[in-house]
């Protein structure tokens, strides 16, 4: 499963030298759900459902659900037409 990486590195590192995690749908889901339940106190299927259901259209931009809502294309989850 992956991590985060909760410090940057104290030096530079060149792009290429950058670890690199390729994550299934189903990993992207767990990690989801995971920064989810961390942060929101919510699973992420909850999290999904509220999402696209406008549960945070009144405030979005807090860095707790900015930071799940960046995981959803991890885990398969595209914004959907109107």
């Amino acid at each position: 499963m992956a991590t985060l990486l909760s410090d940057p590195p104290a030096v530079a590192v060149p792009e290429d030298e950058l670890p690199t995690e390729i994550l299934t749908e189903e990993e992207g889901l767990a990690l989801l759900d995971g920064e989810a339940r961390r942060f929101l106190g919510m699973t992420g299927a909850q999290f999904i459902e509220a999402w696209y259901a406008g549960a945070f259209d009144a405030n979005p931009d807090t860095p707790e659900v900015m930071g799940v809502a960046m995981l959803l294309p991890f885990a398969g989850q595209y914004e959907r037409a109107a």
